[in-house]
């Protein structure tokens, strides 16, 4: 019988019109559905994949940035200079080199090489009987007839740790002429080791390539050894053309998987970055879609023909899948957006604005040390030589570190600290941290009771405070440090422990902050301050290493009056080291001893090392009413050295406070100032030795000023 009968009733046509409708309708949706949700996937893939190749592209931008500065050290340490005058491949400049490169990727193979090709300096550990490590032949041949101003070699196998590598190399001229190359190796393995747990899918390729289509680095499979597209470097150099960025669609190779494929430049470097997205493994997602679009037909078309009830809990149905494809979505933009976080305090961790230390006394320490190596044998002394040589390189680090230690998670060794002396050994760091605009005051109770904390950890948090109480104060103001003893009660932090308490209290006249700002102050990443300046980390990893040490911390503040901040550390039951002015004290006053004065404890080690190898009995002393102290009270002193620059009295007020009560008593004044004429000016009648200096200099001019007495 004809489908659509004239001679049926009305109400048979109907059903038979809704009969066919019920099979067309949802076959139509069904395949709109689809469609949509196909082209939806994919543009979100797309979408991803833009932003994952971004944060490839910084994270890659910053690995150069990093190798650049320490090829920019090098080159500043051995320009213009011929390589016998250089110092040794020993030299501490290429510890801190080896230790920010080991912090950048977790390998350090620097190499430096004069014009010859031989091998002057190199950071790489090798045995006896292996060879020792050579420059990259093409970029050491390029550099050398000037073709590039910097040179990315080809990708190669390191023999002796296996490791995957390339190498970024920079040209050293004396005189405009070619001096040689300086080469610093850039682990391969650790790049894609990054990127292969950032990937979408475990089957998405990462590739970094050079301009010329050479592949430096390519994600691949655990069971792979060589690179999963060896010509997508070549391909796609081809499709790029004169563009930085974008996308490709289809395969990179002849009968090959269809792609994805989101390309960006490097800045400043002829390299780019590739994410090849893995189509099949984007499409099994609407795969298994199509499955739930069937059987939602399969329901429209029931509902259709049973009830609209069936219907209704289709579309419940349908809501709920809607609503549970917009929670994976969220939950994957907040696993995006966890991921730059993460990069972000790594990328701040490794890479610092900037270098603060005091380059007079660490040369002074480096110098000396290494000239008094130099005329002993390696004996015990000779060693303990080379150790302060190195602890003045390990100081200059931890100074760099003052920063970054934030973004590592360290285990505390509490101690008994003197939380004042530990202040007040800080006050010229803090003096160069806040700038000349900012008073510091230091001040605590008297019977301050010592406090069991990580030295470096309260250092660390001291510092922070400081340089945001110095942020808050853009046009000056005053900074007091104070320390009391307390104990836990109703006055105290709600969170804290009953027990006894060092309370380091840290206050600043500057903006304030409101209710809103106050009680977010300590959140991660929350910052007031502008983009750039700042990370939001400080305060809270504050609360962290507090709370870790058993302590708990209180912030007051009001807009427009200032910021307090407390620290409630707990209290220490042993006494801390014994004072170095009783220590002082308590030495032998043998008659001619030399009275040495110096707040930098190397400085004033590496000074008593080179007096008393001459035979000379020394006291040292760390500050100036310490120095006028030990003089009152032991007249057989027959010399001072004092430091000019120095926290609370500079080494000027003790040679006047010297002279008005011993005019005739002998003092040499030791100095690293820019401006040593004006300082002679001011003490005409002062013999002064400038910083740097070797033993030599210092033995000779001590026994001239003996001499005349």
């Amino acid at each position: 019988m004809p489908f659509f009968n004239k001679d049926a009733s009305g109400t048979v046509r109907v059903l038979r019109w809704l009969t066919l409708v019920a099979f067309l309708l949802p076959a139509l949706l069904f395949a709109a559905a689809a469609w949509k949700d196909r082209s939806t996937i994919l543009e979100n893939a797309e979408d991803d994949g833009v932003r994952i190749a971004a944060l490839f592209r910084e994270q890659a931008g910053n690995l150069f940035s990093g190798h650049e500065v320490i090829l920019d050290m090098i080159l500043d340490r051995v320009a213009g200079r011929d390589w016998e005058t250089i110092p040794s491949p020993s030299d501490d400049i290429l510890r801190e080199l080896e230790v920010m490169d080991l912090r950048l990727d977790d390998e350090s193979a620097i190499v430096v090489v004069d014009a010859a090709g031989k091998l002057r300096a190199t950071t790489v550990h090798v045995q006896p009987n292996e060879p020792q490590p050579t420059a990259d032949q093409y970029c050491f041949l390029a550099l050398r007839k000037n073709e590039v101003e910097s040179c990315i070699s080809q990708p190669h196998t390191d023999p002796g740790s296996g490791r995957y590598l390339f190498t970024l190399s920079r040209r050293l001229e004396k005189d405009g002429a070619f001096n040689g190359i300086a080469q610093v190796a850039i682990s391969a393995d650790y790049i894609v080791d990054l990127w292969a747990s950032a990937a979408p899918n475990s089957s998405d390729i990462v590739t970094m390539f050079k301009a010329d289509g050479t592949i430096l680095a390519q994600s691949r499979l655990q069971s792979e050894t060589a690179p999963r597209l060896p010509d997508v470097g070549k391909t796609l150099i081809g499709k790029v053309g004169q563009n930085e960025s974008g996308i490709i669609r289809g395969p990179l190779s002849i009968g090959g998987v269809d792609w994805i494929t989101v390309f960006t430049k490097v800045p400043r470097n002829p390299v780019y970055i590739s994410l090849s997205l893995d189509k099949n493994a984007i499409l099994s997602t609407w795969h298994a879609n199509l499955t739930v679009y069937g059987l939602v037909a399969a329901s429209a078309t029931a509902g259709i023909l049973m009830a609209l009830g069936i219907a209704l809990r289709r579309a419940q149905r349908e809501r709920d899948a809607v609503n549970l494809w917009r929670a994976e979505v969220h939950e994957r933009e907040s696993a995006q957006e966890l991921l730059r976080q993460s990069q972000k305090m790594e990328s701040l961790g490794n890479l610092t604005g900037g270098i603060a230390h005091d380059f007079n006394n660490l040369l002074t320490v480096i110098i000396g040390n290494i000239s008094m190596v130099k005329s002993v044998a390696l004996d015990g002394d000779a060693q303990r030589y080379l150790r302060n040589a190195l602890k003045a390189g390990e100081t200059a680090i931890s100074l760099t570190q003052g920063l970054l230690a934030f973004a590592r998670k360290q285990a505390l060794q509490p101690k008994s600290v003197d939380l004042l002396g530990l202040v007040q050994g800080m006050q010229s760091s803090l003096v160069r941290t806040i700038g000349p605009d900012v008073r510091l005051t230091i001040s605590a109770e008297p019977n301050l009771w010592p406090a069991l904390v990580d030295t470096n950890q309260i250092e660390l948090i001291i510092l922070n405070l400081a340089i945001n109480a110095n942020d808050a104060m853009p046009r000056g103001g005053a900074l007091s440090i104070t320390a009391a003893n307390g104990e836990s009660g109703p006055d105290s932090p709600h969170d804290l422990a009953p027990g006894q308490y060092v309370v380091l209290t840290v206050a600043d006249t500057g903006t304030g902050m409101d209710e809103a700002t106050l009680a977010r102050a300590t959140e991660p990443f929350f910052s007031t301050k502008q983009a750039g300046k700042g990370t939001g980390l400080g305060l809270s990893i504050m609360q962290g290493v507090v709370t870790q040490s058993g302590g708990a911390t209180r912030l007051r503040s009001r807009l427009g009056h200032g910021t307090q901040i407390e620290v409630w550390l707990p209290r220490a039951h042993t006494p801390p080291v014994e004072s170095e002015l009783d220590a002082v004290h308590s030495e032998q006053r043998d008659s001619g001893a030399i009275l040495v004065c110096d707040d930098n404890s190397a400085v004033l080690e590496f000074i008593c090392d080179a007096l008393q190898g001459k035979g000379y009995q020394v006291l040292p002393v760390t500050n100036g009413q310490m120095a006028l102290s030990v003089l009152k009270a032991n007249r057989a002193i027959r010399l001072l050295v004092v430091d000019f620059t120095m926290p609370e009295m500079s080494g000027a007020a003790v040679a006047r406070e010297v002279r008005a009560s011993r005019p005739r008593f002998p003092i040499l004044l030791i100095t690293g100032n820019a401006d040593p004429d004006s300082i002679q000016a001011d003490l005409p009648d002062v013999p002064m030795l400038r910083k740097p200096f070797d033993r030599e200099q210092l033995t000779a001019r001590v026994a001239d000023l003996l001499e005349t007495v």
